[in-house]
């Protein structure tokens, strides 16, 4: 019954309130779950369709080593390992504990082998990291706002560091919360550490991606 109604209005299936993202929600929409902020969709969703866009951009094929900054519920983990077929090793990067058990117990992340799943902040992991990667996603919010520290020259610099000569970036950033402003610094930092940059815009209404090229 709940499956029927979701096609016709959102069915909420979970409330969580997590001490670093506030209210979450396990919401059915088209008969299918996905996890969701009072302000923006945080995995599955349009979140999914946004990253698959950018996939899509990039050609993703032969990575083997990926990076995801923000896990979420996991979505991209599923896109990239269903509608890719991918075995390529996934490190997930993830400060909220809760999110991490909310993505194994009701998203089942933890049934996909090759991925790590580390709890820690982001920008400590990006600046200590000696691996390097040849695909990263960056899919960092507190509901529909980047934390500043994201976004500044310092964390774009050392995100370059971690990139294998030919790799990838994915910057996922919502238009309506990022100050123009800060965002065209955000390109040319990018820039000047060799990352050649261009927008996918609008995607989903809402976000603009950036897709990066070392």
């Amino acid at each position: 019954m709940k499956t029927g109604l979701s096609y016709i209005f959102p069915v909420r299936l979970k409330e969580f309130r997590t001490k670093l993202n506030g209210l979450l929600e396990i919401n059915l929409v088209n008969g299918k779950a996905q996890l969701d902020s009072a302000d923006s969709n945080y995995s599955f969703g349009s979140l999914q369709k946004i990253l698959l866009r950018g996939l899509e951009e990039i050609k993703f094929s032969n990575e083997k080593n990926i990076l995801l900054l923000g896990l979420g519920a996991g979505s991209i983990i599923h896109t990239i390992r269903k509608d890719y077929s991918s075995s390529a090793h996934i490190t997930a990067i993830e400060i909220d504990a809760e999110m991490i058990q909310i993505a194994n117990d009701y998203f089942k992340l933890n049934e996909f082998s090759n991925l790590t799943i580390i709890e820690e902040d982001a920008f400590w992991y990006v600046r200590n990291a000696k691996n390097t990667f040849d695909l990263i996603i960056v899919d960092i919010f507190i509901g529909d706002k980047i934390p500043e520290v994201f976004t500044q020259e310092t964390f774009l610099s050392n995100l370059a560091d971690l990139m294998n000569p030919n790799a990838h970036l994915i910057y996922n950033t919502i238009h309506q919360s990022m100050p123009r402003d800060l965002f065209q610094d955000m390109l040319s930092n990018l820039n000047k550490n060799q990352i050649k940059t261009h927008v996918l815009k609008n995607l989903q209404q809402s976000n603009d991606l950036i897709i990066g090229r070392k």
